[in-house]
């Protein structure tokens, strides 16, 4: 149901929102002791995931920071062909927004719950990655938020570039994702098949 109040949302509001719920947890960050309250990590309950990941870490010393606000298509750029998004924002979600305008992300995964931080910092591999690459690949920039609290947009051809490769398959251990700009492709309603 989150999903679709956030679809009633102008994209004013989420950008709003968006720096809002930044800020909150700029300032959770602030707040952290590093030799005291261990380590940073998302205070998503385990049942929670679709993944796999065991999840042990979550119970021993650890900081938790809320991530659950970040659920929203903040942009759909077509002249750039990217749509910016937060890491809770599932390929269900994209996809009724973006089909109607006969785009797609370039890599759709097939569980309309996987979500584009899930895909991100685990293993996005789907069926068009024979030719796009991984879902990690279609992110032309990430907005992750360090554990001191920073928050930088990592791109391949910016300082930090590290990050931005560093990033795809990091199980969230570098820094939280708050958004990413992720590729579209044109669509038509129609495909042709050959197997």
């Amino acid at each position: 149901l989150g999903d679709v109040r956030s679809e009633w949302k102008s994209f004013k509001t989420r950008q709003k929102e968006h720096d809002e719920n930044v800020q909150k947890v700029v300032k959770r960050l602030k707040q952290r002791n590093p030799s005291k309250d261990g380590l940073v990590c998302t205070a998503r309950k385990p049942w929670v995931a679709v993944g796999m990941r065991n999840v042990d870490y979550k119970r021993a010393r650890h900081f938790e920071v809320d991530l659950s606000d970040f659920r929203n298509i903040l942009e759909i750029d077509q002249d750039r062909m990217v749509a910016r998004v937060e890491p809770l924002v599932n390929m269900g979600q994209i996809t009724r927004v973006t089909v109607p305008m006969n785009l797609a992300l370039a890599v759709v995964a097939e569980l309309d719950d996987l979500t584009v931080g899930g895909l991100i910092n685990g293993y996005g591999i789907e069926g068009s990655s024979h030719k796009y690459g991984l879902f990690s690949d279609t992110v032309v920039a990430f907005e992750i938020i360090l554990a001191d609290g920073t928050l930088v947009k990592a791109t391949k051809d910016n300082e930090y570039s590290d990050l931005y490769y560093a990033i795809p398959w990091s199980q969230g251990t570098l820094g939280l994702l708050v958004a990413a700009e992720v590729k579209l492709i044109p669509i038509k309603e129609y495909m042709k098949l050959t197997y």
